[in-house]
């Protein structure tokens, strides 16, 4: 039976499995290893493989929750802009309605 590393090399063993990914400078092996203690190899492996799926999966809810957003603005623009057009030529009509009724031959 192999032992379990200690922490400086779950340490090494976590920036072995992560070398490909693009990660934060700031990232603290040194104490992801410490609360790591009794994990083997493997184990953190499946940490790592974890932490990375759901650091996916928040970016693509993040990004989901933004087009929702970025939808509902530009459905709201649309509204906007279809209803101002509208709204202007309802007040000429208004104008001119309440001019003729008010004085035939006045121009309003």
């Amino acid at each position: 039976m192999v032992n379990l590393p200690d922490a400086p090399n779950r340490a090494k063993i976590l920036k072995v499995i992560l070398a490909k990914e693009d990660l934060s400078p700031d990232i603290d092996f040194e104490a992801i290893a410490s609360m790591t203690d009794g994990y083997s190899g493997s184990d953190l492996k499946v940490l790592a493989l974890d932490l990375l799926l759901i650091t996916f999966f928040f970016f693509f809810i993040t990004l989901g929750d933004c087009l929702t957003s970025i939808h509902a603005i530009w459905q709201n623009l649309c509204v906007a802009a279809a209803h101002r057009p509208i709204k202007e030529i309802l007040e000429k009509e208004k104008k001119v309605c309440l001019c003729s009724f008010s004085s035939p031959l006045k121009s309003c």
